[in-house]
C-alpha cells in the first residue's frame, strides 16, 4: 500500500469525475460532417503544443453529433487520449467533441482539471502498462475508471498546477519563437539562393533567373564527391561509429542511434578519405539528400548510400547550405528514383548544379545561415532545459515529495 504525503488521498478516476467517452458519424453522410463543432482524434492532441485544446483538424454538425455516440464535452474536461496513444490529454478550451479513442474526465467540484492534466502526463507508463488489444494498445472505460490517483488539498492542487503551468508557457514561447526562426530560415533559403543579396540586375540561368554576377556549376566541380565502400562490415559493442542514413540530419549528424566497427574495418573503410570536420556528409537512400554538417572530431565512418564531400574550389559550408534550398531539393526530387522509397543515384549528385556568387557573397551568406542555426541550436537548448526542469519539477510536486512553497519571484528566477 502506497504511502501518501499528510492531507493527500488516493482516489479512483471514477471519484474525481465523470468519464466520458466519443464516437464518429457515418463517414458516408455528408450532413453530419464540417459542421461548427470540433472534433478532436488522438492526432489533434499529440500535435499540440498547449494545455489547451480549441481547434481541431475535423468538425462535426449538430445533426453528426445527435445520431453517433460523440458526446459534447464541456469547456474545462479533461480529454484523455485511450487508443494507440495512451494518456496524452488536454484541456478542452471551448465546448468539444472526441471520437471514440479517448477516456475524458469531467471534473467534479473541489478538482483541479489543470492538476488532473498533469497528474495524468506523470502517471502516463502506469496508463500504457494497463492497456491491451493486439492490433493497438487501448485503455479501456472500466480499467480507467478504477485507476488511482494521489491527490492534495484543492489548494495544493491549484498551486501545483500554477508553477507547471508557468514551465508550459516558457515551452509554448520558445516553441513559437523555434517556429518562426526556422520559418525565416527557410524563406530565406528561397531569397538568398536566388536573388542574393543586393543584386538589381539578372540573367537567365538553366535553374531560372540569377543575379548578373552570378555564375553556375555542377557539384563535382567545385567539391569533391566521395563515395562509400560498398561493404557491409561486422557491427561490434564497441568501435568506430558508423554512419548511416538514419543517423544524417540537417542539424547535424546524430551519435545516438549508431552501429560501430572494429579498426580494422574503419581502417579499409577510410583508405581513401577519413571524414573530417568542415566535410558534408549526404544520405542518398530512404532519407534521401539530407545534407550534414559535420562540426565534430569525432572519428566515423560511412555506409552504404552515404556519400562524404569535402571542400575543394567552394567553402563546403555554403555547398551545404546551398543543398538545403528548395533550388537543390527540386533537382534531387527530379532525379531520385525508386518504387518502395526514393533514393538519388551517385552521377546525378555529382551533375547537380549550383548557383556561384563571388565569394565575398558567398561568405555574407554563409554568415547569415550560421547566425540563424546559432539562434536555432540556442531555442532548441532553452526548450530541452525547460522539459528538463519540468520532468523534475513533475516528478517531485505530483508525488508530494516536495510540497509546494514556490513563490512567483522565486520561480522566474529559475526559469530565466
Amino acid at each position: 500500500m502506497l504511502s501518501e504525503p499528510i492531507g493527500w488521498q488516493r482516489k479512483k478516476i471514477k471519484e474525481i469525475g465523470d468519464v466520458v467517452g466519443g464516437g464518429t458519424p457515418d463517414r458516408g453522410n455528408l450532413a453530419y460532417w464540417n459542421g461548427s463543432i470540433p472534433w478532436a482524434t488522438p492526432t489533434d492532441i499529440t500535435a499540440l503544443k498547449t494545455i489547451f485544446i480549441s481547434r481541431t483538424k475535423e468538425c462535426i454538425s449538430d445533426e453528426g453529433l445527435a445520431k453517433s455516440s460523440a458526446k459534447l464535452h464541456p469547456k474545462g474536461t479533461v480529454l484523455m487520449t485511450s487508443r494507440a496513444t495512451i494518456a496524452y490529454p488536454a484541456i478542452a478550451a471551448v465546448p468539444i467533441a472526441t471520437n471514440q479513442g479517448f477516456q475524458s474526465i469531467r471534473c467534479k467540484n473541489g478538482i483541479s482539471n489543470k492538476f488532473i492534466y498533469y497528474s495524468l502526463i506523470g502517471n502516463r507508463a502506469r496508463l500504457e502498462k494497463l492497456s491491451s488489444g493486439s492490433t493497438f494498445a487501448e485503455l479501456s472505460s472500466s480499467v480507467f475508471k478504477e485507476f488511482e490517483l494521489a491527490l492534495p488539498p484543492y489548494n495544493e492542487q491549484t498551486e501545483i498546477s500554477r508553477v507547471l503551468s508557468i514551465i508550459d508557457a516558457c515551452l509554448e514561447s520558445n516553441d513559437l519563437l523555434l517556429n518562426k526562426v526556422t520559418d525565416l530560415k527557410k524563406a530565406l533559403l528561397q531569397e538568398l539562393f536566388t536573388k542574393g543579396i543586393g543584386h538589381k540586375e539578372f540573367k537567365d540561368s538553366p535553374l531560372g533567373r540569377i543575379p548578373i554576377t552570378w555564375n553556375f556549376n555542377i557539384l563535382n566541380n567545385v567539391i569533391k564527391i566521395i563515395d562509400c565502400k560498398h561493404i557491409t562490415p561486422k557491427f561490434v559493442d564497441e568501435g568506430y561509429p558508423f554512419i548511416r542514413p538514419r543517423n544524417v540530419k540537417s542539424e547535424g549528424l546524430d551519435f545516438s542511434d549508431i552501429d560501430h566497427i572494429s579498426e580494422n574495418d574503419f581502417m579499409i573503410l577510410t583508405d581513401k578519405h577519413k571524414p573530417k570536420k568542415g566535410d558534408i556528409i549526404f544520405s542518398r537512400n530512404a532519407t534521401f539528400g539530407i545534407p550534414s554538417y559535420n562540426d565534430t572530431d569525432i572519428d566515423f565512418a560511412i555506409g552504404q548510400d552515404v556519400v562524404v564531400m569535402t571542400e575543394t574550389d567552394l567553402p563546403s559550408k555554403y555547398i551545404f547550405f546551398f543543398l538545403q534550398s528548395e533550388i537543390a531539393k527540386q533537382q534531387i526530387m527530379k532525379v531520385s528514383t525508386g518504387s518502395t522509397f526514393n533514393r538519388i543515384n551517385l552521377e546525378f549528385i555529382r551533375k547537380l548544379q549550383v548557383f556561384v556568387p563571388p565569394m565575398a557573397e558567398q561568405e555574407k551568406i554563409i554568415n547569415v545561415f550560421d547566425s540563424l542555426e546559432k539562434r536555432i541550436k540556442g531555442i532548441k537548448a532553452k526548450i530541452d532545459s525547460f522539459i528538463k526542469l519540468k520532468q523534475a519539477l513533475m516528478q517531485d510536486l505530483l508525488s508530494g515529495k516536495v510540497r509546494v512553497k514556490i513563490e512567483s519571484q522565486e520561480l522566474a528566477g529559475v526559469i530565466k
